[in-house]
């Protein structure tokens, strides 16, 4: 069974989604399982006849358990808008849980006292002080670690390890301590290609050195036989015949919503919880039926 975090990780999440029903058309497992709404990654405790909810979708506060078990019994609606304000006292506050702050504005971020403050970019000179992974050595302008700045390092998404860690947090770790996680958290051996720099929240390779992309398991030059301009390249599987397009996407990665390009951007077991294959912006799209049960 996966290990749990006693402590409550305190990550901003990337999306600001509509309030409505997140999982309409789809409900991840763990909505069934915990029969709490918009809870998107649960997992059943040794010895637990329950299976309890660890974490809530993005757009929704939290209400915990008093026991200190990091166990989540309510998704609750958020207020926005003046009512926020109001409560929180921060005019730069997106969502809040009734009295607190949440999640900041667009291009805000939480500061030690956790007030909204204005994202510096001059002053944020590097990777690892924009992604929060200090040993992050390249990163998207949202925020999301790419990759390591040690090259025998790998990157992990925090949700991996931590089922309450929400959004695109991470870490690196060399392959000896990536070998303990796995086999500690999923019960099996790590299997990785030779060549590759980053797994998904599953332990699986996810993107392969520069140059490289993950084709039949492998770490194989531009076995995609996409061309580098292309976004997120590094994670298609394949490409069309003129390498602007990709067809198909590694994992749970999907595309942005009505991207013309196939780009795939989104990590949907980090975003929605390892019970989501597929997604866009707005929802999960597919279920995972071997999480079926949630996180064990």
């Amino acid at each position: 069974m996966a290990r749990t975090s006693a402590a409550l990780l305190a990550l901003a999440t990337l999306l600001l989604l509509s309030p409505q029903r997140a999982m309409s058309g789809v409900a991840v497992p763990c909505e069934s399982l915990t029969r709490v709404d918009f809870c998107t990654e649960c997992a059943r405790p040794a010895g637990s006849a329950a299976t309890l909810c660890y974490l809530c979708h993005p757009t929704r506060a939290s209400t915990w358990r008093t026991d200190g078990s990091g166990t989540i019994t309510q998704c609750k609606a958020p207020t926005t808008g003046a009512t926020c304000t109001k409560a929180s006292g921060d005019p730069n506050c997106a969502y809040c849980d009734g009295i607190y702050c949440i999640k900041c504005n667009f291009g805000f971020e939480f500061n030690s006292q956790y007030k909204c403050q204005r994202m510096n970019y001059k002053v944020v000179t590097g990777c690892g002080v924009l992604s929060k992974n200090s040993q992050c050595g390249a990163c998207t302008s949202d925020g999301a670690c790419t990759l390591c700045a040690n090259p025998s390092h790998i990157l992990v998404p925090l949700n991996a390890i931590y089922i309450n860690a929400a959004g695109q947090g991470s870490q690196c770790m060399d392959l000896a301590k990536l070998k303990t996680e796995a086999l500690a958290i999923t019960g099996k051996p790590l299997a990785l290609p030779a060549g590759c720099r980053e797994v998904d929240t599953e332990f699986k390779c996810a993107r392969c050195n520069n140059g490289y992309s993950l084709t039949g398991g492998k770490c194989v030059r531009n076995g995609n036989k996409c061309v580098a301009t292309l976004p997120f390249w590094h994670y298609c599987a394949q490409c069309d015949a003129t390498g602007r397009k990709c067809v198909l996407c590694n994992g749970s990665r999907s595309p942005l919503y009505k991207s013309a390009d196939g780009s795939c951007a989104l990590p949907c077991k980090q975003l929605f919880g390892i019970g989501c294959l597929k997604c866009h912006q707005l929802r999960c799209l597919a279920k995972d039926t071997k999480y079926s049960a949630g996180r064990r």
